[in-house]
This record gives structure tokens, C-alpha cells and sequence, in this order.
């Protein structure tokens, strides 16, 4: 009975040090995608990708160096700014053309705390109104801090190691300073997809599409996918189209050229595995439908 005791006690010690584990938001081998809405223009409206890659020395401080991209593929990036986060879990963000650093997130906060972020001015204070928990798509457990600002009575939600579900570098804007409606639609650490917006089929966003009531139609069977999947198009008017299938960050996986009005493509010889992609339909060189393709 003793011994069921002692280990007993010692599993509810491991547990609880398991469950206390603090996952820091500055590491390498995340990606975010974020949607940005600049005065509900379209040209304005686009997605971006950022990661945190390489380490630069200053005033005295290591920050890692923030990268940005609106490439599907992934292939090109710009530097953004640099970040860093200290042993209070304090991340600070610094730009190529500013001065001084900002507190963009404190993930050592406790409920019913007040804080400045960015700046010491009124407006950006906030106060932190509960920290709970969520559960990632991996079924991981993080922290989930729910603060307001009652300047402008405006609220943000972070993720503990994710960030602001308004963007990953959104914390303290509270969705103001020019980009009205901001989103964090995915996040994916080291290759696997921890968190996805429902609002957002993929996990970027091409802007300019036209209404489907003003192109022509498309069929796509079967859908779930186990080997062979066709793309029936209602009108010649696609002879020269072109097809792509893609995984949710926007990767380029396969590209088709159509014939005809169909194509057929086997997915067993792109060596996919099982889980949703997107297609993409272009005409003219221009993105005219796009949709979920899942794989079984």
C-alpha cells in the first residue's frame, strides 16, 4: 500500500511538471500564415507567411530574425523585423528602421493583470481578463490568454507558443493601426498543422477571384480522393486552362494542363498522403476557382 502510494505521488508530481511545461513563441521551426486587411481594399488584402530563421546580435541582445513572405511555395523570403523573448517570457519586436524594441506579448501574466504593450501611453494598456486552456489539432494542451483594451474596447486571444490568433506578430494592435480585420489562419510547428482557422479553407488567401456565377463551372470527382480524381469543366471555354493541386500552405504539388473540358490526374503517383489539399483552376494565367480536394 506504501509503495502504491509513493508512486502514485511521484505520477501526480510528473504530471503536474508535464502540464506546467512553458512552450516559448520564439523558436525556429514554426511557420504562420497570416490574413491582412488594409482598408477593406482588395489590392489590400492578401496573405503572408512569417517564421523565425537565423540570430542577429542588437544592443547587446540575440533576436531571431523575422521573415515574410507572400509566396505559395514558400521559395522567397524578406527580412521583417527581429524578436526575442527573455526568461519572463516577455517577447519583444525590433525594426530594420526603428529604434527601440516593443513588448508585443507577456506570457507570463496572470489573470486580472494590467499591462503595456508596444508603448506606455493609455492606449495601450490592457488588462488580462482570464488565462485558461485549449487544445491544439494535435490534441496538445497550451495556455490561452483572453485580454482586453479598454481604451477601445477591444479584445485579443493568444495561444501560449502560437500567438495572437490575430496574426503571429499581432499582439498589443488589438486588430487597429490600418489593418482592420487581421486573422491568424494557420500554424504549423516542425511540418504538422496545430492550428487552422475555420473561417479559411486553406491557409493562404488569393484575392481577385471572380464570383463563380461569372466563369464557367467545374466538376470534381470523385471527391474524398483514393486513386484517380477528374476535373469536368462545363464549357470548351477552359481549353487551355490549367490545373494545380496544392497542400494547405499553398505548396505546389502537381501542375496539369487541360485539353479538352477534363483531366484526369492520378494522385497515387504524387505520392501524397492522406488529408485535405486544395485545387486551383487558371485561366488565362489568372486564378479563376479554387476548392478542397481530400485524399484518402
Amino acid at each position: 500500500m506504501k509503495k502504491s502510494l509513493i508512486f502514485l505521488g511521484m505520477l501526480c508530481v510528473f504530471c503536474s511538471a508535464t502540464a506546467q511545461t512553458y512552450h516559448p513563441l520564439v523558436a525556429t521551426g514554426k511557420v504562420w500564415s497570416n490574413y491582412h486587411d488594409y482598408c477593406k481594399l482588395k489590392e489590400y488584402r492578401f496573405s503572408e507567411f512569417n517564421k523565425f530563421e537565423g540570430d542577429t546580435l542588437i544592443d547587446g541582445y540575440t533576436y531571431k530574425i523575422v521573415w515574410k513572405s507572400q509566396d505559395t511555395t514558400l521559395a522567397f523570403w524578406s527580412i521583417d523585423s527581429y524578436i526575442r523573448e527573455d526568461s519572463l517570457k516577455r517577447v519583444y519586436q525590433q525594426y530594420p528602421y526603428g529604434t527601440d524594441e516593443k513588448l508585443i506579448y507577456n506570457f507570463g501574466v496572470l489573470a486580472g493583470d494590467s499591462i503595456f504593450l508596444r508603448d506606455t501611453c493609455d492606449e495601450n494598456k490592457y488588462v488580462v481578463d482570464s488565462v485558461t486552456w485549449t487544445t491544439l489539432l494535435d490534441n496538445e494542451p497550451r495556455r490561452e490568454y483572453y485580454l482586453h483594451n479598454p481604451y477601445f474596447n477591444l479584445g485579443e486571444t493568444w495561444i501560449e507558443g502560437v500567438g495572437c490568433t490575430k496574426g503571429a506578430l499581432a499582439g498589443g494592435t488589438c486588430g487597429f493601426c490600418g489593418d482592420l480585420d487581421p486573422e491568424l489562419i494557420c500554424f504549423f510547428e516542425h511540418d504538422t498543422l496545430k492550428y487552422h482557422n475555420p473561417d479559411f479553407e486553406g491557409c493562404f488567401v488569393i484575392t481577385g477571384i471572380p464570383a463563380t456565377s461569372d466563369v464557367p463551372g467545374i466538376t470534381v470527382f470523385p471527391n474524398p480522393v483514393f486513386d484517380h480524381v477528374t476535373f469536368r469543366f462545363e464549357s470548351q471555354l477552359w481549353d487551355d486552362a490549367l490545373i494545380e493541386i496544392c497542400d494547405l500552405p499553398g505548396k505546389l504539388i502537381c501542375s496539369r494542363q487541360v485539353t479538352g473540358n477534363s483531366i484526369t490526374i492520378n494522385v497515387k503517383d504524387l505520392n501524397l498522403s492522406p488529408g485535405t489539399y486544395l485545387y486551383r483552376a487558371f485561366r488565362h494565367k489568372t486564378l479563376v476557382i479554387s476548392g478542397k480536394l481530400s485524399i484518402l
